[in-house]
């Protein structure tokens, strides 16, 4: 439902900002005298590999940013229910304006001179946009937060899209004068809707996370608490965060995202929109 309420959005917010009537104005400046500083042009093809959360999400919005910005797009499509439907939300397009492929691209000349908008992080090549690098999302609770507020924002975000959202906050730092409270309000909330929050994660990815915080308590940098279902790891570094999501009243909260370094900051609330993005 969030990935089908966005997209009219996205496409409508590059829509907008083309200006017809301006590009042309630019287009002449030189036949005018004029030097023409603003000028930019599409980089032509631009190649689409999607990421599995939100995919139709994922997909549909690198392609209206690759048209708005005047390129072609070649979009690597699976065997799956949103690549049939592709063909057919393409159809009003030029033929000449894009392609559909199945699986990963061969052509290496293609991929050496476009564009790749590879949001799985893979590719390696230097003309690809990927997404920021296995970065964190925090959420810190403050002395003066909503505590039971907090709770169900962080476990309703877990929840969300089946827990593979990239920006689900998966690190909290708790105020110590309401450690015991926000545990035993997140125990409470997990059981009342039925879930284990050691599972808000991909599967796949659990065996890792045990692995690196059973080496982490090895070395004494971190402590795992178990309470009902509920997992907390309690960690002693300071990295860089892709999200920082902040509880605590507004002067508390402007000071903390200053002071926590993240690539966005948001306080007593998780944006359902955020966690429905598909990227880093």
């Amino acid at each position: 439902m969030i990935q089908c309420r966005e997209l009219p959005s996205q496409v409508r917010q590059n829509y907008e900002a083309i200006n017809l009537d301006q590009s042309i104005a630019n287009e002449y400046k030189i036949a005018r005298g004029e030097n023409n500083i603003e000028r930019r042009v599409g980089h032509g093809v631009v190649v689409v590999k999607p990421t599995t959360h939100t995919l139709f999400y994922a997909i549909t919005s690198a392609v209206a940013c690759a048209i708005a910005a005047g390129n072609t797009f070649v979009v690597e499509c699976e065997k799956n229910a949103v690549d049939d439907l592709l063909a057919s939300l393409f159809q009003p397009l030029d033929w000449e304006l894009y392609a559909l492929v199945q699986g990963p691209m061969s052509d290496q000349d293609m991929l050496f001179t476009a564009l790749i908008i590879d949001q799985t992080g893979i590719t390696e090549a230097p003309n690809a946009v990927r997404p920021l690098p296995n970065l964190r999302s925090v959420t810190v609770i403050d002395r003066t937060a909503d505590v039971e507020k907090a709770a169900q924002h962080i476990l309703s975000a877990h929840l969300a899209f089946s827990g593979r959202s990239p920006h689900a906050p998966d690190l909290i730092i708790i105020n110590e004068w309401v450690k015991d409270k926000f545990i035993d309000t997140m125990a409470r909330e997990s059981l009342n809707k039925g879930c284990d929050m050691h599972s808000s994660h991909a599967d796949a990815k659990h065996t890792a996370w045990k692995k690196a915080v059973s080496e982490a308590e090895s070395k004494g940098e971190a402590s795992l608490i178990r309470k009902e279902g509920l997992n907390l790891v309690d960690i002693h570094q300071r990295p860089e965060y892709l999200v920082a999501y902040h509880y605590a009243e507004p002067a508390a909260g402007k000071f903390l995202s200053q002071q926590i370094n993240s690539h966005w900051s948001f306080v007593n609330h998780i944006p359902a929109q955020l966690l429905g993005n598909h990227t880093r």
